[in-house]
């Protein structure tokens, strides 16, 4: 087999697929976190009397590990595009990743203590209560498929790379 082809083939398209899939996860976290989820009053609606907001807490921290690790790996997959700080992407994506992992392991602990209070209210017999856990576990089922999607494609997207 001929192998001469593959050396003249650049690592930085790899490297810039990498960055444009963390660019995205940064990119999205950041609009949800300081744009369309900033309004203090965005979570009232899942406020249930007294109880701990799991809705809120899940999302808040879904949102800011996801500025937070996808901010990372953006400025260490551009750095290495361009030559800088090359052997630490790696390390970088193999570490973040697996802190990503620990980090959406609590989130959907959390909001399946959110999606179960939820419930508990739902099928309760104060109409107020019960209308506020329907729509919280609505809530809890969208981000929650939102971000299997997000990661599924996160997946797909580095594949290749």
């Amino acid at each position: 087999m001929d192998m001469g082809n593959f050396a003249k083939l650049s690592p930085m398209e790899a490297w810039l697929s990498m960055t444009g899939a963390a660019a995205s996860w940064f990119f999205y976290s950041a609009f949800e976190a300081f744009r369309y989820r900033s309004d203090s009053n965005y979570y009232a609606y899942a406020k249930i009397g007294d109880d701990t907001e799991w809705y809120k807490l899940s999302s808040q921290i879904s949102h800011y590990s996801g500025v937070a690790i996808g901010g990372m790996l953006t400025v260490a997959g551009l750095l290495s595009a361009f030559g800088i700080a090359t052997n630490t992407l790696g390390l970088a994506w193999m570490y973040l990743v697996i802190g990503s992992w620990v980090v959406n392991l609590a989130i959907d602990i959390i909001r399946t203590l959110g999606y179960d209070a939820a419930y508990t209210h739902a099928t309760g017999t104060d109409a107020v209560k019960a209308a506020s856990g329907i729509a919280v576990m609505a809530a809890i089922k969208t981000d929650s498929i939102i971000d299997v999607l997000s990661r599924s494609a996160m997946a797909a997207a580095t594949y290749g790379a």
